[in-house]
């Protein structure tokens, strides 16, 4: 399966860049191949394919007046809608032209990061309000491409066998790696994982962040997939810890994804830097993503392509709503948009 080839896809929302960059003027990103232009307007924000109607320019090079976004080639201006509010060479009380326009994308602000959709949006934004609450603080962690296809990420993150192994040295080790199975259901979203792992504390970082001096102790995890690349991964510590990570995947193109990662915990900096924090999941996300980059971009979607056992519950799971996905029968799919929170 290539991201680029299954029409659905373009149907739901994916995260692109923390609100807050937008204060610096327009971004440039890439949506399943497609090249986009963000930027942030007086009320909110804004998303366009990059390329100025009138000389073919990209917008995402110019900069953003008043809540318009401005293109450098000739001056015209584009309100959040898309179409042109100024056009400086047009003589007083001539019309705009009609063709003087930018194609809209859907876009909108959550959790502090910014969304777009291709088309009608059906799904992929995940509620997180048991963690906005009081007691969880955000961490802001990383925006950046990975050469590797977004169904990879997506299958690495419902994998917890990899751990032993790809994480042998920050929190894995390979004496362990016969693990429980992990209980998988379907939700209406997506699935949810849940599994109970131990794990050894390699690095320094690691006991500073989750406060556990022993050099072994356990993660108790609760995976949610929010389809059809994203995950929500909530990791309680005996001593009370709660680390969530939240997994934005977006499709950037066949071969590469952009990783929107924060954190959220109910701690304080005071308890933990939130650099600290950063810098052990940098440790570990820098151990998927080198094993990542070297596999196939052409995703396997059928039980018969790959070897399986018990404990690849949680990817033959993945695996089947893609299926449905790629079918257009996954019941996500007939969502509207009024049903959909923007």
């Amino acid at each position: 399966m290539l991201v680029t080839q299954v029409p659905a896809f373009r149907r739901f929302w994916y995260p692109v860049t923390f609100a807050e960059d937008l204060a610096t003027g327009p971004l440039a990103r890439r949506v399943l191949g497609e090249d986009i232009v963000v930027w942030a307007t007086t009320d909110g924000v804004a998303a366009a394919y990059d390329q100025c109607p009138h000389r073919s320019s990209k917008l995402s090079i110019g900069w953003v007046d008043d809540g318009c976004v401005v293109c450098p080639y000739h001056g015209w201006r584009f309100g959040g809608d898309g179409k042109a509010t100024h056009i400086p060479q047009l003589d007083e009380g001539v019309p705009v032209p009609p063709k003087a326009a930018l194609r809209p994308v859907h876009a909108t602000e959550r959790h502090g990061v910014v969304w777009v959709a291709l088309e009608e949006p059906v799904g992929g934004l995940p509620d997180l309000g048991e963690f906005e609450g009081a007691g969880y603080r955000f961490v802001r962690q990383f925006d950046e491409v990975w050469a590797a296809a977004a169904p990879r990420l997506v299958d690495n993150s419902f994998d917890p066998a990899h751990v032993a192994y790809v994480h042998r040295k920050t929190f894995g080790t390979p004496a362990k790696a016969r693990i429980d199975v992990p209980d998988v259901d379907y939700t209406d979203e997506g699935l949810v994982s849940r599994t109970v792992i131990p794990v050894e504390n390699h690095l320094d970082v690691a006991q500073r962040t989750t406060g556990i001096e022993e050099a072994t102790t356990v993660r108790t995890t609760v995976s949610r997939f929010v389809a059809p690349f994203l995950r929500v991964m909530s990791i309680t510590y005996p001593n009370g810890l709660n680390h969530v990570l939240v997994t934005g995947i977006c499709p950037v193109d066949d071969r590469n994804l952009r990783l929107v990662q924060w954190a959220m915990r109910n701690d304080t900096e005071a308890d933990v830097p939130a650099a600290d924090v950063v810098a052990f999941d940098r440790a570990v996300t820098l151990e998927d993503q080198a094993l990542l980059e070297m596999t196939n971009p052409d995703y396997e979607l059928e039980l018969t392509d790959l070897a399986h056992i018990k404990v690849d519950r949680g990817t033959i799971a993945v695996r089947k709503i893609y299926r449905e996905m790629v079918a257009g029968t996954w019941p996500g799919l007939q969502r509207s948009l009024e049903q959909v929170p923007a």
